[in-house]
């Protein structure tokens, strides 16, 4: 059985070291936008973050069969939302799929402990 870790950028991981057999590992970006441009520092105007949509999501939920997603704190971000909307979406169509959203309730550094736990975890069987 094919499994995939998904977290948003907030998680600091590029890629996962010594990922678990048929585990992959994946990220949706968050998006930051200054003015009518993204990724601009320095601008002295209003900026606004934008979480990853359902669509993105669901993307990355369909390359697997187990799917164990972890999002930055619901406090933070809309990320969380998204990735329950994106799981209802995929379960719609295919509701053979195992899928679980963990809101953090954290963000950085403790999402990367939760992902290198799931890790050790599905290794462990």
């Amino acid at each position: 059985m094919s499994w995939i870790i998904v977290s948003d950028s907030s998680c600091e991981l590029r890629s996962l070291e010594n990922p678990a057999p048929d585990l992959s590992f994946a990220t949706v970006p968050l998006k930051l936008r200054v003015g009518d441009r993204e990724f601009v520092d320095n601008y002295n105007g209003a900026s606004t973050t934008a979480c990853p949509s359902p669509e993105e999501w669901a993307e990355k939920f369909m390359q697997a069969d187990n799917v164990l997603a972890i999002t930055i704190s619901s406090n933070l971000s809309g990320s969380y939302n998204s990735a329950m909307v994106a799981r209802e979406m995929v379960l719609e169509s295919h509701p053979q799929k195992r899928i679980h959203v963990l809101d953090s309730l954290s963000t950085g550094g403790e999402m990367a402990l939760a992902i290198w736990k799931a890790n050790d975890l599905v290794a462990s069987g």
